[in-house]
């Protein structure tokens, strides 16, 4: 009998060991980590807005949006972290790294665009374009709930892979006039790939 006790123990315990120190992978953790880098996009957006529509009362204090923009800045790191761990996983697929890299960079670009707009934070020329503020913000929720949607599940890879060329084009797009936009421009340019991913 203590033979089987030490078989026993001896197979349940390194098992139990795989289960707590096995890795979570790469693949199967970045669909939640976009939805929450562009969560966290949405939620400095919308900050920003109230900021911008209280700005007389100082409601929402700048200290607020600014840890809120950290907070962008963080999920966008953790985006990108996530790809480079992707890298050293066994059995990589050249699509699904591929979509994580188009996806990386789409989420990337909208920070500069939430960047350069929390530079202008005191601007006056915001006041003359609150509605691609809320235009970008209903895009960035809309795009929310479909990342919500389908981060669990099989199809999020081929979701975003059958929209790989318009939305490669749409960024190539946007980058290509970033340095001559206006605040008006930003908030397009996070509407228009915000809406590209949702095609």
């Amino acid at each position: 009998m203590p033979r089987l006790e030490n078989t026993l123990l001896g197979v349940v315990i390194p098992v139990l060991l795989l289960l707590l120190i096995s890795p979570v992978w790469q693949k199967d953790a970045f669909p939640g980590q976009l939805y929450t880098t562009i969560d966290s996009y949405r939620r400095y957006l919308k900050a920003y807005a109230e900021y911008q529509s209280e700005s007389d009362t100082k409601v929402s204090p700048y200290g607020s949006l600014l840890a809120k923009f950290q907070r962008c800045v963080r999920e966008d790191t953790n985006l990108f972290d996530n790809w480079l761990g992707y890298l050293g996983e066994p059995g990589q697929k050249g699509n699904v790294s591929e979509t994580i890299v188009l996806c990386c960079r789409a989420s990337n670009l909208i920070l500069r665009q939430l960047t350069s707009l929390n530079i202008r934070v005191q601007s006056p020329e915001i006041k003359d374009c609150l509605n691609e503020l809320y235009m970008a913000l209903d895009s960035l929720h809309q795009l929310c709930e479909r990342l919500d949607a389908c981060r669990y599940s099989e199809s999020f890879y081929d979701f975003i892979h059958d929209r790989k060329g318009r939305l490669y084009n749409k960024i190539n797009q946007v980058e290509g006039a970033i340095q001559h936009t206006g605040l008006k421009g930003c908030l397009n340019a996070i509407s228009s790939i915000s809406d590209e991913m949702l095609k």
